[in-house]
């Protein structure tokens, strides 16, 4: 009996030894652990973009450890998966599958449902109501691989792929999902543009952009104008991919910055030819005008509709201050810009745009 009780007071100490220096350890993250590395724990891509050469640390003046940007990055296995059940906080890994869960940081994708939910549109994958972000987003997307990435933009850092479910014989697990398409590259366009366009480039119907960023010392102001009715290309790597724009009036001194964006508005019918070439954006191009990628009419902002390729010194931007009273204006066009581009988001050559000048019928 004695023996017994010794056992299990040995048991229980060693548990309780073992959780306080999990615990400990998880605070300050020194314990052997693939999240330790992570994206989501260290925030390093936001801090990396932020501070780079051409960053918008150069208008803001401030360091990102400076900034509460990082408040919004999970610091620990909690903010994921603890769960209130009858009063008490249980750790659930239903919890952190939950969509909510996600859209609590990730507030793009979250405006992105919103907005195809008001304009009534159907997303291929109809996110929020039969797939949901862990469907495709599997562990080492969310609590890293045990290597530490610059951003999530960095090769590895996101396994997640399209072809690694529409691939033909893909042997991916689809589950409920069994109605996926495989990728073809018997399909006409898809041997015209293989090896040269991400799935994105055709297959995302527009990108969410949240306009003049709430970035600044504090994300409290709402100074961001969402919408959704452009995509720009890009090149990313060594494809022409979608891409968006950040931009940021602080104090007003403006930034702007050039990224891919995987938008998760996937059309349930690829783009046609005429939407790339010869669309309308190519048509200001070669009358060698700039493309009104934005304008501020009656108080209002106007944005581009359609597809619009990324080239240096050719897009119109308008930025936008909000005076005492609440009220957009417009800051001059004279008001020099801090441009980033280069750390993964390059503008189209002129070999790629003189391709995209050929009209098709």
């Amino acid at each position: 009996m004695k023996k017994k009780k010794f056992l299990m007071v040995f048991v229980l100490v060693f548990i309780c030894l073992s959780y306080s220096y999990s615990f400990g350890k998880t605070k300050t993250c020194k314990m052997q652990s693939f999240y330790c590395n992570s994206l989501h724990y260290f925030s390093e891509g936001m801090r990396y973009h932020y501070e780079a050469k051409n960053g918008a640390i150069r208008i803001i003046g401030k360091p990102y450890s400076q900034l509460d940007c990082k408040k919004c990055h999970a610091k620990s296995c909690d903010v994921c998966h603890a769960k209130k059940v009858k009063g008490k906080m249980v750790f659930s890994t239903s919890q952190a599958k939950n969509q909510k869960t996600c859209f609590k940081c990730h507030g793009r994708e979250n405006k992105t449902l919103v907005m195809e939910v008001k304009n009534k549109v159907k997303d291929a994958h109809e996110i929020g109501s039969k797939m949901f972000c862990t469907d495709c987003h599997g562990p080492t997307d969310i609590m890293g691989d045990g290597k530490s990435y610059k951003t999530m933009r960095d090769p590895g850092a996101v396994s997640t792929t399209c072809i690694g479910c529409h691939k033909k014989g893909a042997k991916a697990n689809l589950g409920k999902f069994k109605e996926i398409k495989p990728y073809t590259i018997e399909i006409r366009d898809h041997r015209i543009h293989r090896g040269k366009l991400d799935c994105v480039a055709c297959h995302v119907t527009a990108v969410t952009n949240c306009y003049n960023c709430h970035f600044g010392e504090t994300r409290s102001r709402n100074v961001s104008i969402p919408h959704k009715t452009w995509a720009l290309l890009v090149n990313y790597g060594d494809k022409v991919t979608t891409g968006s724009v950040m931009t940021i009036v602080y104090k007003k001194k403006k930034f702007i910055v050039y990224a891919p964006r995987m938008d998760h508005s996937i059309g349930k019918k690829a783009k046609t030819c005429k939407d790339c070439h010869n669309n309308k954006s190519m048509q200001y191009l070669k009358a060698n005008k700039k493309i009104p990628m934005t304008l501020f009419k009656n108080n209002k902002l106007i944005t581009w509709n359609g597809i619009a390729p990324a080239v240096k010194g050719k897009l119109y931007w308008v930025f936008l201050e909000k005076d005492k009273n609440g009220n957009w204006y417009k800051l001059p066009d004279s008001t020099p810009v801090v441009e980033q581009w280069g750390l993964y988001a390059k503008p189209l050559t002129e070999e790629q745009l003189k391709k995209l000048t050929v009209p098709f019928k």
